[in-house]
């Protein structure tokens, strides 16, 4: 629904909801969220959207803290690096993605 949220399970309620800058009140991303990843050791979020965009959140700051418009198709998945300087992107657009968090700026492409 183009939400990236925060969630406390054992509560059953929303912590954060993270919204992007420029958008209607509420959203994340211009359409429908595909995948959300914690970074394995720092208070980051990657999220996947079917706008084309990947975005990188930190759940304390007020908007996203990245968006990285990398593909020309809906992106389906993104994974951290277990190092967590990398972020792997992959779309319908039949490509994937590696970033540099570091150096904000594409790496790789397969």
């Amino acid at each position: 629904d183009g939400t990236v949220k925060v969630l406390d399970f054992e509560r059953g309620t929303t912590v954060r909801l993270m919204p992007g800058a420029g958008l209607e009140a509420g959203k994340s991303h211009r359409w429908d969220v595909k995948h959300v990843e914690w970074h394995p050791d720092k208070a980051m979020l990657a999220s996947a959207s079917k706008d084309g965009s990947s975005k990188l959140w930190d759940p304390r700051a007020p908007r996203e803290a990245a968006t990285l418009h990398q593909h020309k198709g809906p992106v389906t998945q993104v994974r951290w690096h277990p190092a967590g300087r990398y972020l792997l992107s992959g779309s319908k657009d039949q490509l994937i993605k590696l970033f540099d968090v570091r150096a904000m700026r594409e790496a790789a492409a397969f």
